[in-house]
């Protein structure tokens, strides 16, 4: 039986397309991020923030294939950004790459805020994400300026304008659609677009139900996300935390994480999602 990580990455092509291939109108997602209370960390865990985020978009494409066209961005010491040629795997990639810097990162003052733009992007230099530019890069990084404070959500979502799958010049976007929020793409039985503010609603509360991860948490978390059991999890637990570890143990984990909820609300998110894919 496949994990629900499969289902999601059916259809996903297995030749990695260069970044200035997508920039071709189609629905993309770019993940905007950055650390809280950076400044204020020791200089030691500031030293290694950098390399834990390009850490964390390799163990992304390891996962879950080549989604990504270009490697992970990171700016300002304390900023990164990504492109993602899939928008379907969006919400699993923001809450993979919190998992995976939180679990790295032994520091209780230590987190990231995420802002998902689903949208076209215009151009993206090679090798230099954060150096593009569209209507998801914009998107994507006014949707992070208005997360000043934890209250404002951990994850959000933000919709722009881009070119439908099927060849059409049906666009999506942010606040005003050209087709009608829940309306069909095409034919009978074709997927209905989904409603911004309910998309950004879901990703919120997701973020919201993660927002007490510490290290084993977010551990634990990582390998779900990944679509791995609990046995399997638990064998790959690293020695350094202690592993391996029995499979009750990281149920727990996951129970304190608030998986299950999670779980649910990125299945949703795939589900509604899926009518951006080509």
């Amino acid at each position: 039986m496949m994990t629900d990580s499969q289902k999601a990455m059916n259809g996903l092509s297995n030749t990695t397309e260069s970044a200035q291939e997508v920039a071709d109108g189609r629905c993309v997602a770019v993940i905007t991020g950055d650390f809280t209370g950076f400044s204020g960390l020791a200089r030691s865990v500031r030293m290694k923030a950098s390399g834990i985020v390009r850490n964390a978009g390799q163990s992304l494409v390891r996962a879950f294939g080549p989604v990504m066209p270009s490697d992970i961005d990171v700016f300002r010491g304390d900023g990164w950004q990504a492109l993602l040629s899939d928008p379907v795997l969006a919400l699993r990639a923001a809450l993979f790459f919190r998992a995976f810097i939180i679990s790295r990162i032994d520091h209780p003052g230590i987190d990231t805020r995420i802002a998902i733009g689903i949208g076209s992007v215009d151009y993206v230099p090679p090798g230099n994400v954060a150096a593009g530019d569209g209507a998801a890069y914009r998107a994507s990084g006014k949707r992070l300026e208005s997360m000043i404070t934890p209250r404002r959500g951990i994850i959000r979502c933000a919709f722009a304008p881009c070119a439908m799958p099927g060849g059409t010049t049906d666009f999506i976007s942010n606040r005003s659609m050209h087709l009608t929020p829940g309306a069909a793409t095409g034919g009978p039985g074709q997927a209905s677009i989904p409603d911004e503010e309910m998309v950004d609603a879901l990703v919120r509360l997701a973020g919201a139900a993660g927002g007490q991860w510490r290290t084993r948490r977010a551990m634990a978390v990582g390998g779900a996300l990944k679509g791995w059991r609990q046995a399997e999890i638990a064998a790959g637990w690293p020695e350094s935390a202690g592993g391996p570890i029995s499979r009750q143990a990281v149920g727990r984990h996951l129970e304190r994480a608030g998986w299950h909820g999670i779980a649910h609300a990125v299945n949703v998110f795939e589900k509604k999602m899926a009518v951006f894919r080509r």
